[in-house]
């Protein structure tokens, strides 16, 4: 590789009297959300998305070594390219310059990350929900709901450019223009598995199944909007297959409320109740669009996403969970669903229920009244995959 050796000029930014010369130095990184990593403030250059998947495996290593088959891995899954190892080594040697050699060091065959206490967001997020727990198992309620709170708040950052033109691409929104109104929940999901994974949460997230979502936009959202993501718990309710959950994300510019989604999950169990069941088959739209959907959908769709679940990733991991292939994403069916809409820049409500899974490879089809919208499937295309409306 070639070497640009030209001249620099660099404008030196001016110094916080507050912040002395090692608290510049400080390396800090973020994986919930955007994976974004920053030095004494400034924003530093994560590189594409294969290279901050990279960054990200060994993050979350803890300071371990990866070898380069688990980094391969990772980043490509069961489709690595022919040059994998190369590229691994490539994306590795860009982020020690970006980083500083005795940050990203070689090990063993592999790399690790050598970082301060308190560097990664993760890290801090799961102390504060331990010490929230703590202060709820000693009774100090008002101490424990404000750790959590923090815990399970991301403060304002605009969404970063190379995550979000994977999202756009995959799901066949436009390259440019509005936020797509669904974005906002794949940037919250890291707080929602956080959520749903500690040990208050109500329900075992193992086997929860998203069942509907419901989107409000209060106004257009742009790409370098600097939203601060909030994720909690609203309601738990009885459901004729077990008990469902209702979680909440909002996304706030400047203080304001700008975004909310409400989402169900369903933990199947054995229930006496009563709860209603669903409603008569919809009556079918018109059908506008067949897609053809490629068995790496779930793959494409989750590192562009950050939702890696294994159902949707490969058939062995899949059928582990009772599925004879994996399955797409249900918020991608919705979101390319959006996307199809000539007006999907302008929409500011949706409803969505998730009615069977989507088996990969597979073909559907898209129809929909310009309201209201489905996604299809079988061989008489009567098998309802989900149904939905916008306004």
């Amino acid at each position: 590789m070639g070497r640009d050796d030209g001249p620099r000029v660099r404008v030196p930014r001016q110094r916080d009297p507050e912040r002395g010369p090692e608290d510049e130095a400080v390396l800090h990184f973020s994986v919930l959300g955007p994976v974004r990593v920053g030095r004494g403030g400034e924003p530093l250059a994560s590189g594409s998305p294969q290279q901050r998947a990279l960054l990200t495996a060994l993050l979350l290593r803890g300071g371990h070594t990866a070898t380069a088959a688990e980094l391969i891995d990772g980043i490509w899954g069961d489709e690595p390219p022919s040059q994998a190892l190369a590229a691994v080594r490539t994306y590795a040697s860009r982020l020690r310059k970006v980083l500083g050699p005795d940050v990203l060091v070689s090990d063993s065959g592999g790399y690790a990350l050598r970082t301060s206490p308190g560097a990664l967001d993760l890290t801090v997020a799961q102390e504060m929900a331990a010490e929230a727990e703590k202060a709820r198992a000693g009774g100090d309620r008002d101490a424990a709901r404000t750790l959590l709170n923090k815990a399970l708040h991301l403060p304002a950052a605009p969404p970063a450019p190379g995550p979000l033109a994977a999202y756009r691409s995959i799901c066949g929104f436009p390259a440019t223009g509005p936020l797509p109104v669904t974005y906002p929940h794949v940037l919250a999901f890291p707080l929602a598995m956080r959520l749903m994974t500690r040990p208050g949460f109500p329900l075992p997230v193992t086997g929860l199944v998203h069942t509907w979502i419901e989107i409000t936009a209060h106004r257009p959202l742009q790409p370098d909007d600097r939203l601060e993501l909030t994720v909690y718990a609203a309601e738990l309710n009885p459901h004729r297959r077990g008990t469902e959950v209702t979680v909440v994300t909002e996304a706030r510019l400047a203080g304001e409320l700008v975004w909310e989604s409400r989402s169900g999950y369903l933990s199947r169990h054995a229930t006496h109740t009563e709860a209603p069941a669903p409603g008569a088959p919809s009556a079918p739209l018109p059908a506008v669009a067949a897609w053809r959907l490629p068995g790496n959908l779930g793959r494409r769709y989750g590192a562009a996403s950050g939702d890696r679940n294994p159902i949707h990733l490969h058939p062995l991991t899949a059928r582990l969970f009772g599925f004879p292939r994996a399955i797409a994403h249900g918020m991608w069916t919705v979101a390319r669903c959006l996307a199809e809409n000539p007006e999907q820049g302008r929409i500011r409500f949706v409803r969505a229920d998730f009615r069977a899974p989507v088996l990969l490879p597979g073909t559907v089809t898209y129809a929909t009244d310009g309201t209201a919208f489905q996604l299809r499937g079988g061989a008489d295309g009567e098998r309802v995959h989900l149904t939905g409306t916008t306004g």
